[in-house]
């Protein structure tokens, strides 16, 4: 039996196979419960197809293709959960003129961890900072590091080193194909739970059979609360495995610190909407120079 809890303590070997093996397997239920459903739900639709046919020199037709209609539209739910479709990206790209103290940084911590340099950085407007990892092997040249402003304006050489450690680390640790895996399945069992949802209350809506709607929910979302709590085990184990290493290469200070510092100025973040960015943007004065100073005020 799978336990739902999720795991808050670096694991052993062994253990942490199992999650792999478990997050694995439950995907692959996913899959397997989409492509029969799909399957069933077309043969319905061939054989209401055929019905509509007969049914219409009986004078029938408007009654067969009514539930035809609603069959169609179950259908539908189940093909655009596996249409993931790319959000758009609010970021800069940098390259190494625009930022060489930064990307020195990104070269000696590469070189220490023996990975190759990030294919692409991208600078955005948070307090965050993240890889995405292309590729399906460890330590593939795929990866692409993203930092957040505010993050660089607020905490200082040592704590930025600590948070650009702990992502190289991720990306060199992290087993690309089975994340991919792992999250595109929690990805897809998301959206087709919550297209099944939208599809029933529609139905109650209109007052209309749901027909198989709530079997089917129930099934994907039971899958997707399993998938979900697989994926959150791993993607904590990450998290230890990161810090870990990044304390290596540049100490545990500098990794506290950051945290530390991050959790004071995400509540300062919070008081600098985009609207106060945008005027400071058409006021003329150093929008830089203004993030800056906010940051920097004390509570």
């Amino acid at each position: 039996m799978v336990n739902d809890t999720p795991i808050e303590k670096p694991l052993s070997a062994v253990a942490k196979f199992r999650i792999v093996l478990a997050g694995s397997s439950l995907v692959l239920l996913f899959y397997s419960f989409v492509f029969v459903a799909t399957l069933l739900l077309f043969l319905l639709l061939a054989c209401e197809g055929i019905l509509i046919v007969a049914a219409a020199r009986f004078g029938l037709a408007g009654l067969v293709g009514r539930m035809m209609g609603r069959h169609i539209g179950l259908t539908s739910v189940f093909l655009r959960s596996f249409w993931v479709r790319k959000g758009t990206d609010y970021r800069l790209a940098l390259s190494e003129a625009d930022a060489p103290q930064l990307f020195d940084r990104l070269r000696d911590l590469c070189g220490k961890l023996h990975l190759r340099m990030p294919r692409e950085v991208w600078l955005e407007m948070s307090l965050g900072a993240w890889v995405r990892l292309k590729g399906f092997t460890r330590g593939s040249r795929n990866t692409i590091l993203g930092i957040g402003y505010d993050l660089l304006a607020g905490l200082n050489q040592n704590e930025i080193d600590g948070v650009l450690a702990h992502e190289m680390v991720h990306a060199k640790l992290v087993q690309r194909g089975f994340k991919r895996w792992l999250g595109g399945g929690l990805n897809r069992a998301s959206r087709l739970c919550q297209g099944l949802w939208n599809y029933i209350a529609q139905a109650k809506r209109t007052k209309q059979e749901a027909d198989f709607a709530d079997s089917f929910w129930t099934t994907s979302d039971w899958l997707t609360r399993k998938i979900a709590s697989q994926f959150a085990a791993y993607a904590r184990q990450d998290e230890f495995e990161a810090d870990r290493g990044a304390a290596e290469l540049v100490g545990a200070g500098a990794i506290g610190s950051a945290l530390k510092k991050l959790e004071t100025l995400q509540n300062i973040v919070w008081r600098l909407p985009w609207s106060e960015r945008v005027a400071q943007l058409h006021s003329g004065q150093s929008i830089s120079e203004w993030i800056l100073a906010e940051l920097q005020r004390e509570d």
